[in-house]
């Protein structure tokens, strides 16, 4: 006959009970919402918060001085670009950057100007 090693008769054994859906569910919700906020802390990218017309700069327009001074500055570059607002509104968008595209860099200063 087998004898349970170290049996003792005074240990009690604490029965866990077996984990619920809600539990898993929670669990894995947590762990999706990590997920999430870890991606989207990976692919953050500059916040584009200024709007003029259609232009969407990185810094408040400088009223002329950025798209006449970017050139003096070593390592910017002017970046620009137009855009159409309603059926006739041209815009001319500029960003002094470091970057080779308008999207990328460090930003000295914007500006714009309607055409």
């Amino acid at each position: 006959m087998l004898r349970p090693l170290n049996a003792d008769p005074t240990v009690e054994i604490e029965r866990t009970e077996t984990p619920s859906r809600r539990g898993f569910l929670g669990t894995l919700t947590k762990a999706a919402l990590g997920i999430v906020a870890g991606a989207a802390y990976l692919t953050r990218g500059t916040a584009y918060a200024y709007q003029y017309g259609c232009c969407n700069l990185a810094k408040p327009s400088s009223n002329g001085y950025c798209a006449y001074n970017c050139w003096r500055l070593e390592g910017y570059y002017e970046r620009s670009w137009t855009c159409l607002e309603g059926a006739s509104t041209v815009y001319t968008c500029f960003e002094c950057t470091t970057g080779s595209t308008c999207w990328q860099g460090s930003f000295y200063c914007s500006d714009y100007w309607v055409n």
